[in-house]
């Protein structure tokens, strides 16, 4: 009996209504029994992960935005985190904003640790499909108009990255030296922390 009740009492709060058992209602419930059950919405909060950093941790992203001429909703809200400062960087032509370990760097890729980029959608633009040395093809759809590419190398190494399209538009973020094993992961929080 105990336990059809504590299956009963579980089974009920993973479904978010706990109703007590008929026998109790006119003890428990009665002043409530006819009342009608309103639920309000419940606004969710934004998947929190140890492993990203508010965007605004960068220095100068508020600037590198503005060269944009991009609200602060165009991009997600988290980067991956690191160690040290990290300095916020727009090239306006490219549309592409970079995250780099000194303020004079500019999105060069030896002082570049990632980056946000969005670009009008052309026809068989997305998602960007990249294949290694071998011709294997290396990004993968980890989502409804999501797609994943882990970091490898082809001459020069490229950073795993993350794609999506929203209204037209193709946004890819794109991190290098993240641990292969939680790249996905990470990547899919800074995906996540979008408006």
């Amino acid at each position: 009996m105990k336990r059809a009740i504590c299956a009963y009492v579980l089974g009920s709060v993973v479904q978010g209504v706990f109703l007590a058992p008929m026998a109790l209602a006119p003890i428990v419930l009665a002043p409530i029994a006819l009342a009608p059950i309103a639920l309000a919405p419940v606004a969710l909060a934004k998947p929190v992960s140890r492993d990203v950093a508010p965007v605004e941790t960068a220095r100068g992203y508020a600037a590198a935005l503005a060269r944009l001429g991009a609200p602060p909703p165009a991009f997600p809200h988290a980067i991956p985190r690191r160690g040290g400062p990290l300095y916020a960087h727009a090239d306006p032509e490219s549309g592409i904003i970079s995250f780099d370990t000194t303020a004079s760097c500019g999105g060069a890729q030896y002082c570049a640790y990632g980056s946000f980029m969005r670009r009008a959608e052309t026809k068989g633009t997305f998602p960007e499909i990249l294949k290694d040395m071998r011709g294997r093809v290396l990004t993968r759809r980890v989502g409804p108009d999501l797609w994943f590419t882990p970091e490898h190398a082809m001459g020069d190494t490229f950073p795993a990255q993350i794609q999506w399209r929203d209204g037209g538009v193709t946004y890819t973020v794109a991190w290098r030296g993240l641990p292969q094993d939680r790249a996905e992961t990470i990547l899919a929080a800074v995906y996540r922390s979008r408006p």
